[in-house]
């Protein structure tokens, strides 16, 4: 199963050992979203994304699951995909 891997300030502490499509989960303003984008080994871990908060590797032709973030005694619902 592809659970989420959360990120810490826009670094991921477990990388994809090759290059591939992730799946990040952002949060902003107190709404959540995710994204499908490109990521490179040569990037060692860092996406660089502000608001990033977790990520999973990309399978073809599935959508993620949401992602919930608890922040400041709230959640913050990560499932719409742009």
């Amino acid at each position: 199963m592809n659970e989420w891997i959360e990120v810490n300030n826009g670094k991921m502490d477990v990388v994809p050992d090759k290059d591939c499509e992730i799946w990040i989960a952002r949060c902003g303003m107190g709404e959540g979203w995710l994204q499908k984008i490109v990521y490179c080994t040569k990037q060692n871990g860092y996406i660089g994304w502000d608001g990033t908060v977790a990520y999973q590797i990309a399978v073809p032709g599935v959508k993620p699951k949401p992602y919930i973030k608890h922040y400041a005694n709230k959640e913050i619902f990560c499932k719409k995909i742009y």
